[in-house]
């Protein structure tokens, strides 16, 4: 048994048997919450169970057991501040609670929009509570767990919050509690509600949906006071709208609802801005919220969209030719765009097209309408194609180029008294075989016409000519041009080249459509590009380039250094910039990292340059002996001990002075260990001390140093 568990053991026995005579109600769900108007509330009878259902998923909460023996409360805030509350039992039984902020939420929203900003679960009988008697005024924590304080910190509140209160009753008693709003006036935030509930927001009517809008409260209002038939609600705007219906899906569940569906009579085929209206008492309206107060008369505005409607019909342009259809859009509204699927793979775009059909047939013809808001589909299953009078023609060369004659030919079955071409590019010929010229290249749609004006017939045709562009040379190539770089060069060419030669300054040439080359040395040369067009002729371009000088520079032969020495490395002067493989972006660095390859690039005018050395270590005649500048030994396994750091070195002797000049410790290279920052066996404070280092090289070369190191713990 847990200790809670073991506290309600203890607790039923002084309780006793009457104990579990507890009351149910409607208000154990959230959605039927008792409203809360004033600062004091007194619940004479502790409540059984948790409702008709579980208002608080796995998880919400801090509750150990969820709701248990639970009674919600509603209340909503009139003066902005601090919030403290009090819940009294009538004797020292154990009551918990949990606060969710519902503002704007609605009682299924909690564990997810509506979030729990307090709660206590802290075994404790007797009072609890928000921030009351300087208890849970720290800002250390919203919610209390097992063990916790009696009190949860204090909470600041705005004008117009909904919060939803649990409260539970975990010892299982009869005994009632009273909530305190303003315990010892210690809130200056108020719940004592006098505001009246308004509209705040509507939902965005679509071009779907014009047969209702969702209207949002500023708090909870009660379901009863919400007429079914609408009349709390008038629509104004530039067309009548009668309401028909109000009601809310919330209200299914409970007693109150944050917000309302009104339903029009008919749908709004009008578009542009409406106002909404909430009506008062005194003009017939019904509205309040959980505390009595009746919704003042307000109005919001809503945009309803231009509705449009999609129709067509269509005729046969004659009474001989069946294939041959005049469609003509019978749609309304404001339309922008039109979109025509003839069912043959054919289209349009324009309002009333002209579309012949190849073959007979049933074909389905569809028109899509859309505006900036809305569109719209029309369709048409029946159109019936019965019989051919067609046009057809040939133009040879099929492919021509700009300014070529070509040669249109008539081949058509139908035989006409009059004959129209229309080249796509504004010029007309009257004529049944033409020729024509285009002067710019690019896609046309030739389109002739064949009229029998003896037999009232028509027919048209459409098909598409290519007109290749003249062969323009022109080339293209990377920049900057630097020398000794290879320089890419890339065919620009308009038209379609089928053969290509570059000549370079030294005289060599390349055939293929891009080419590379070096230039050896700065200054500037002349590169040509030839091309051939297998349709359009041919073309020739020459470029001057001007070849920029490489900031070429040396970085000296390999070297090597001591460990204890530094090297000088000097890239090209007067470059625009310098990058060094240690990162530097100097022209010269200071180079000691040994053994190591360093490399030097330098830019001028975007052409870069790069040299390498080998810096080596270099062993004879060097030797070293290094002393940290500090220790801490205090026993973390981390620079406990103060040794000497040598390399190359046959001896070495350290002595280290207070700053009285005691000698507090001395060693050489024959102690193993080293100094642990004791003097006499016992630990000194923290603090500089000094040394002198003497050491011998291998070579016999003898070394004095004096420095100083800090000791830390």
């Amino acid at each position: 048994m847990n200790f809670r568990a073991a506290a309600f053991s203890i607790l039923l026995i002084f309780i006793g048997a009457s104990a579990f005579s507890q009351v149910t109600g409607p208000e154990q769900d959230c959605d039927d919450a008792i409203a809360v108007c004033q600062t004091v509330y007194v619940q004479n009878s502790s409540y059984q169970g948790t409702g008709s259902f579980q208002d608080l998923p796995d998880g919400t909460s801090c509750l150990e057991n969820e709701e248990n023996n639970s009674v919600w409360y509603i209340f909503t805030v009139t003066i902005s501040g601090q919030l403290h509350f009090s819940i009294i039992p009538q004797a020292a039984v154990d009551y918990d609670f949990t606060l969710f902020n519902l503002t704007g939420k609605s009682c299924a929203d909690i564990g997810s929009g509506a979030l729990q900003v307090r709660c206590n679960y802290a075994f404790t009988n007797g009072a609890t509570g928000i921030g009351y008697g300087g208890v849970g005024l720290d800002g250390v924590n919203a919610v209390e767990g097992p063990g916790g304080r009696a009190y949860c910190d204090t909470l600041d509140v705005l004008v117009g919050e909904t919060y939803a209160l649990l409260v539970d009753n975990f010892s299982a008693t009869t005994f009632g509690y009273t909530l305190d709003f303003n315990p010892s006036g210690a809130s200056t935030a108020s719940i004592i509600d006098f505001l009246p509930p308004e509209i705040t927001a509507t939902d965005t009517l679509t071009c779907d949906a014009t047969d209702s809008i969702t209207v949002f409260f500023s708090e909870p209002v009660l379901c009863s006071s919400l007429d079914t038939l609408g009349t709390d609600f008038q629509v104004i705007g530039p067309s009548a709208v009668t309401v028909d219906t109000a009601y809310s899906t919330s209200c299914r569940n409970g007693s109150f609802t944050l917000s309302a569906v009104v339903i029009f009579s008919s749908s709004i085929s009008t578009g542009g801005s409406y106002g909404l209206i909430l009506k008062q008492g005194n003009d017939g309206g019904t509205v309040e919220d959980n505390c009595g107060n009746q919704a003042v008369r307000d109005t919001i505005p809503f945009t309803v969209p231009n509705q449009i409607f999609a129709a067509f019909d269509f005729t046969e342009a004659s009474s001989c030719v069946a294939d041959t259809f005049r469609f003509n859009s019978t749609s309304t509204g404001n339309i922008n765009t039109y979109a025509w699927d003839f069912g043959d793979s054919g289209t349009s775009a324009v309002d009333d097209p002209v579309h012949i059909y190849a073959d007979t047939g049933t074909y389905t013809a569809t028109l899509i309408v859309s505006s900036a808001e809305c569109s719209d589909t029309a369709v048409n299953s029946n159109i019936v194609v019965t019989n051919s009078y067609l046009a057809d023609f040939t133009f040879s060369p099929v492919i021509p180029c700009v300014n070529e004659v070509v040669t249109f030919t008539d081949i058509s079955s139908a035989v006409g008294t009059n004959y129209l071409w229309r080249f796509g590019d504004n010029q007309i010929s009257g004529n049944q075989n033409t020729t024509h010229a285009y002067t710019a290249p690019g896609i046309y749609i030739v389109e002739f016409e064949i009229i029998d004006q003896v037999n009232v017939c028509n027919a048209i045709i459409r098909d598409t000519i290519l007109v290749r562009p003249n062969a323009t040379a022109n080339f293209i190539s990377n920049s900057p041009v630097c020398a000794d770089a290879v320089v890419n060069f890339t065919d620009a060419s308009a038209g379609s080249p089928a053969s290509w030669q570059w000549t370079f300054p030294d005289g060599s040439v390349a055939t293929s459509p891009s080419a590379t080359f070096s230039f050896s040395a700065a200054g500037s040369f002349s590169v040509q590009l030839a091309v051939v067009d297998s349709f359009c002729g041919a073309d020739t371009a020459t470029q001057t380039l001007d070849v920029l000088p490489l900031p070429s520079f040396s970085l000296g032969l390999d070297t090597s250094i001591c460990l204890s020495e530094s090297v000088v490395l000097s890239a090209s002067p007067g470059a625009d910039s310098y990058l060094w493989s240690t990162g530097a972006t100097t022209q010269t660095i200071t180079f000691s990292a040994v053994p190591d390859t360093v490399w030097a690039t330098a830019t001028l005018n975007g052409c870069a340059y790069t040299d390498f050395i080998i810096v080596d270590e270099r062993t004879l005649d060097c030797s070293f002996a290094l002393v940290p500048s500090g220790f801490s030994p205090n026993d973390d396994g981390k620079n406990d001990l103060l040794r000497v750091l040598t390399k190359r070195v046959s001896e070495f002797e350290i002595i280290v002075f207070n700053r009285w000049g005691e000698e507090v410790y001395r060693a050489t290279n024959r102690d193993l260990g080293g100094w642990d920052g004791t003097y006499k066996d016992e630990p000194l404070d923290i603090g500089v001390f000094a040394y002198v280092l003497t050491w011998l090289s291998l070579s016999g070369d003898k070394f004095v140093e004096h420095g100083s190191v800090t000791l830390v713990r």
